[in-house]
């Protein structure tokens, strides 16, 4: 897993699969459902 930051964001890549996730204190389940299946994990 490798992470990249960016401004107001953080880009997590798993092999050649990405997602990118908004910094915010909470993250609702709906949204780490749609992360999970973007990266293969779903």
């Amino acid at each position: 897993m490798t992470l990249v930051e960016g401004g107001s964001h953080t880009r997590v890549w798993v092999g050649a699969r990405y997602s990118t996730i908004p910094r915010h204190n909470e993250i609702d389940d709906l949204l780490a459902k749609k992360i999970y299946k973007q990266i293969g994990m779903d």
